[in-house]
């Protein structure tokens, strides 16, 4: 039987429920490896050395090396050593890995090496664009790079991704996977519109979320309520937090801290839509999460993947910044809001099951000429 292998050190705080930020990507791994397990696939995720995580679980959890120093010579030794001796132990047959960043050529080296199948998985729009050079730093661009063109298998979540790749790597093998999601065990009930108090804005203190965009908006709301979810990033700059700052002394607006997942199904629950102000992202984990308990979008053109948004009628996407305060009066006053809270609900209930589109990715997988792994 196939195994496979992630590279998340942030799956055990998810799985704990951790009052720790994680990003996105990690919240979409942990769903692609309960979706494989639901698959009936052996899946291990590669840990921190000495790391806490759960001992009774049907994931195999592999020990690697410590986060402990900066210096990029460990990357010699013994990182790269450590990293590789771990793999080669677990014996997988795909490595697993999303977001840029350097770790994708060492990961694709050593898996070159030992004759496994490395996957990267696209989890931002600029991860395949020039504006990634803005993201992260030049060395860790550049070997992003390096590693993506020895990368056999990617895998991406838009047209937008999909068509920028395939016009660089023409031969290589690429898939559009949606993102997966389990809405099975949230509450099923809507909450109807006249229980909604506020509007919501979830996301990490950085550039990317656009936080001078959210406080224009609260100032010409007034009479609106704003319930922010969030925490700031250890390398937060000067300039966001005299916008936090802002934020903090908008009468209207409250800050409710990290969430963890019950409580943020909860808090989308009772809002009137979210807010997403980001210049840029991939296909976020919110909106699936908003659409789970029936809450409409309110973004832009630019963030709207795939034009679902527009197409499935699950809130307003504006074509500028310069329009979303129209959209939010529309949302608010919406007479049909109900049923667009209805078509979210159906809209994560029919496509983003974490367990078809595991399936989708195994036979793709399954379909590749050069595969020999028995499934």
């Amino acid at each position: 039987m196939s195994k496979f292998l992630f590279f998340d050190f942030n799956i055990p705080f998810l799985l704990e429920d951790k009052k720790k930020a994680v990003g996105g990507a990690t919240v979409q791994s942990l769903n692609w490896i309960q979706g494989l397990i639901s698959n009936e696939k052996n899946v291990g995720v590669l840990v921190e050395k000495e790391s806490f995580y759960p001992k009774e679980s049907l994931i195999d959890f592999i020990e690697t090396f410590p986060l402990k120093g900066k210096n990029p010579i460990l990357w010699i030794y013994p990182r790269f050593y450590l990293l590789n001796k771990s793999i080669k132990k677990y014996t997988p047959n795909y490595l697993i890995q999303a977001g840029a960043g350097f770790i994708v050529l060492p990961l694709s080296i050593i898996s070159k090496l030992n004759g496994i199948k490395f996957i990267h998985r696209i989890a931002n729009n600029v991860d395949v664009d020039k504006r990634l050079f803005k993201k992260i730093s030049l060395f860790g661009a550049l070997s992003y790079k390096l590693g993506l063109a020895i990368t056999p298998i990617i895998s991406c979540q838009n047209e937008y991704q999909y068509n920028t790749l395939k016009k660089k790597y023409p031969k290589k093998s690429i898939i559009k996977l949606v993102n997966p999601f389990d809405s099975k065990n949230i509450k099923s009930d809507i909450v109807q519109r006249k229980d909604r108090r506020y509007v919501s804005w979830i996301g990490n203190f950085q550039y990317q979320k656009n936080l001078p965009l959210l406080l224009k908006i609260t100032k010409e709301f007034p009479d609106v309520n704003f319930k922010i979810a969030g925490k700031a990033n250890n390398n937060i700059d000067k300039s966001l937090i005299t916008i936090l700052r802002k934020l903090e002394n908008q009468p209207n607006v409250n800050f409710v801290g990290y969430l963890d997942r019950e409580e943020l199904y909860m808090f989308l629950s009772k809002s009137i839509c979210l807010l997403n102000t980001s210049f840029y992202e991939g296909f976020p984990n919110t909106f699936l999460e908003s659409f789970a308990v029936g809450t409409p979008i309110l973004t832009t053109d630019e963030i709207d993947p795939d034009n679902i948004i527009k197409a499935h009628n699950l809130g307003v996407s504006c074509s500028d910044f310069s329009k979303l305060p129209w959209g939010l009066k529309y949302l608010i006053d919406l007479k049909e809001y109900n049923n667009v809270s209805l078509n979210c609900k159906n809209y994560i209930t029919n496509r983003h099951n974490r367990e078809g589109l595991s399936y989708e990715l195994i036979q793709f997988l399954r379909s590749q000429n050069n595969d020999t792994t028995k499934f």
